[in-house]
């Protein structure tokens, strides 16, 4: 499947084929997922990883028109277990699987597989009871959709009392095409005579053996992958034009739609409870998204361990068993609570958050974004390690950047959370380790605010800042502090930063002017000199009596509440021979933040490659005289910041991972000389 995608790829020209190398060159990152948090500290590929590869588009469109839409509700669902061909009776099994036979490994006839595909074998048991999991499963999957949706929904489980065999071994639908994926719930269905499906909404079909997305050792590969899955209809030839007709669930509702769940996903020597897999593959039937990235190129963490449909579903020891609740967005979108909406550019002053667990928690949308208000906005909730949050990394305010757009544009094709551009935590401690999905860190203690660190404030000054995901960033929310099990603050929100800053010298003096601020309760602006705070006149102009040239400035706006705005673009008395410690223009217009993690990036580059070498500074003095207008024009047009983003990308993604790229350039030369001479030898 990587090979299939990147070269489909090659239709596109000079960019696109920067992407195609970068994706040939990381087979890690688009064939397996990042790590479980916690135990096992070993890659696991991500539940759902092989559906979305296939068939995201139509993922989760059947789940958002039948999952409860009005609460209370009560959900009915079946535990359908079932199991293989016994693989160690005879070779005749697996020969509908392979051409010629795999060579058994420690008497095991397929070790492509774990186990033997029965539900008796002792490999899938724990406690030497091979329906441990199951059982635990039936208790704990009510319990836990009550706790998270305070009461509102109702579920009841009932388990097949017989374990159903398959007409085929394990591998043969292990291969997870969409042909063996429908032959797998049409095989199950058509052993069903005994039950009254028509008295279900929804039907877990759980199969003997392991999930594959536990499958450290990457040797089983004919293992089924845990998922949801669904399409307009079932038949075991997926492409037909017709459906195979399958009995009806509850209503009358089509069985066009099932969870697959593994009897155990323990192997390869570490231990793990599918408990959490249950509940987040039901979560899908609840129509929600995942959250984490399901991205193929260069993944971040997405929420990371902070929610069910996240890497949450792995929390707890053993890993899997503390699933945690959703987080206030994905409560939101069930109906589960509401949201109490902060009126925009109103100070709201002081506010409380209970914590999520309480019978009436209070979750507030704030429009991070004076320009996007309605569609960008920050969800504070206060979450505390108790209950099935208890595996939580750490406890306190989480702050969720939403972007509703985004999200709303993606949520068919469950990629809204590609690159953290949908629901993103806003990390306490500014280091941004979610965002960087190979550093190991899904989730830590300095992650809510005041959490470990101990974090008071979150404005557009601080590290991290309150910045949204375009426009300039306004929220200010000061003296947080936790009152017992609450969590207080301060919501203000701070003027927008001066523009049109300007440099000019006066002799020996250095004069600042900028264009007053359009709101009637700023106080006063604040002067930095080197990023140290310099002085507070009320309005421009403002005369740094001696200063002479050289120095840098910035300029920022106070209201009468305290609340500081972002800052001004930087500029100095000097014309700059270099550019060092200003802005890139064009990428911030484009990404629409200073601050965003990739304009950092950018940066930093700038500054410890191309300002140490004489070329380098000549090409950023060239830029920084030229870039202005250029940049201007793209903050005025959302066509042309959506193009540049997507030619500064690998652009970025150049300048992170530089021997990456090096590589990769070595390899297609390689590769062109092979061509060459092998066109030579030809002819």
């Amino acid at each position: 499947m990587i090979i299939k995608f990147c070269v489909s790829l090659r239709s596109g020209a000079g960019l696109i084929n920067l992407l195609l190398f970068l994706c040939l060159f990381q087979p890690s990152l688009a064939g397996a997922a990042p790590h479980i948090s916690g135990r096992p500290e070993t890659k696991l590929d991500h539940v759902g990883t092989a559906l979305h590869e296939r068939s995201a588009a139509k993922a989760l469109a059947p789940a958002i028109l039948r999952a409860p839409t009005a609460y209370p509700a009560e959900v009915s669902i079946l535990f359908l277990r079932v199991d293989f061909q016994d693989e160690s009776s005879n070779d005749t099994n697996l020969s509908v699987c392979y051409s010629t036979l795999p060579t058994p490994v420690n008497g095991d006839r397929d070790p492509n597989t774990t186990g033997l595909g029965t539900w008796s074998d002792p490999v899938y048991s724990y406690n030497s009871d091979p329906d441990y999991w199951l059982n635990l499963a039936k208790l704990r999957f009510p319990q836990y959709y009550t706790e998270a949706s305070y009461n509102k929904l109702a579920i009841t489980i009932d388990v097949s009392s017989a374990v159903y065999r398959l007409p085929m071994p394990m591998c043969y639908y292990g291969t997870e095409t969409d042909d063996d994926l429908q032959r797998l719930v049409v095989d199950s269905a058509a052993l069903t005579t005994g039950i009254d499906l028509s008295l279900y909404d929804a039907v877990l079909i759980v199969h003997a053996g392991a999930g594959e997305e536990a499958d450290v050792n990457s040797d089983s590969s004919r293992d089924l992958w845990s998922l949801y899955y669904s399409a307009d209809c079932i038949d075991t030839d997926a492409a037909a034009a017709g459906c195979q007709l399958l009995p009806s669930l509850r209503n009358g509702a089509a069985f066009n739609e099932f969870i697959i769940m593994p009897q155990t996903n323990s192997q390869d020597g570490i231990t793990v409870d599918p408990f959490g897999i249950y509940v987040h593959e039901f979560g899908h039937w609840l129509g929600l998204p995942d959250l984490y990235d399901t991205s193929w190129l260069y993944p971040t963490d997405g929420i990371g361990v902070w929610g069910l449909m996240g890497y949450g579903l792995y929390n707890g020891d053993p890993a899997g068993s503390m699933p945690p609740h959703p987080e206030a967005w994905s409560k939101i979108f069930l109906g589960w609570i509401s949201q109490e909406q902060a009126a925009a550019g109103v100070d709201a002053g002081p506010m409380t958050l209970e914590p999520v667990m309480s019978s009436a928690p209070r979750v507030i949308r704030i429009p991070a974004s004076s320009v996007y208000s309605e569609t960008q906005y920050f969800l504070v909730e206060n979450r505390r390690k108790t209950g099935y949050d208890s595996a939580l990394p750490g406890e306190g305010m989480l702050v969720w950047l939403v972007n509703e757009a985004y999200i709303n544009a993606n949520l068919l094709s469950n990629t809204v959370n590609v690159r953290a551009r949908g629901v993103r935590l806003v990390e306490a401690d500014g280091l941004y380790n979610l965002l960087n999905g190979a550093d190991g860190d899904e989730g830590s203690p300095d992650d809510p605010i005041p959490g470990a660190i101990g974090k008071k404030m979150l404005t557009p000054l601080s590290a991290p800042s309150s910045a949204p995901f375009t426009d300039q960033a306004w929220v200010s929310l000061r003296d947080i502090v936790e009152q017992s099990q609450d969590v207080s603050f301060t919501l203000g929100y701070a003027p927008l930063p001066p523009r049109d800053l300007s440099p000019s010298s006066q002799g020996p003096d250095a004069v600042l002017n900028w264009t007053l601020n359009a709101e009637t309760d700023v106080a006063h602006y604040n002067i930095y000199r080197e990023d140290v705070l310099w002085a507070s006149p009320q309005s421009p102009p403002y005369t740094d009596a001696g200063a002479g040239s050289g120095h840098t400035y910035k300029v920022t706006a106070v209201d009468a509440s305290g609340n500081e705005s972002g800052y001004s673009q930087t500029v100095t008395i000097q014309a700059p021979s270099g550019g060092g410690g200003g802005g890139c223009f064009i990428a911030t217009a484009a990404f629409g933040s200073y601050l965003d993690p990739d304009v950092k990036a950018l940066r930093e580059f700038r500054d410890r490659r191309l300002l140490t070498n004489a070329l380098g500074r000549m090409f950023v003095g060239f830029y920084y005289r030229h870039s202005p207008p250029v940049a201007a024009y793209i903050c005025r047009h959302e066509g042309m910041r959506t193009v540049v983003r997507f030619a500064l990308t690998p652009i970025v993604l150049a300048v992170q991972y530089p021997v990456a790229i090096c590589v990769v350039f070595l390899g297609v030369i390689g590769v062109g000389l092979r061509r060459v001479r092998a066109s030579i030898v030809r002819s």
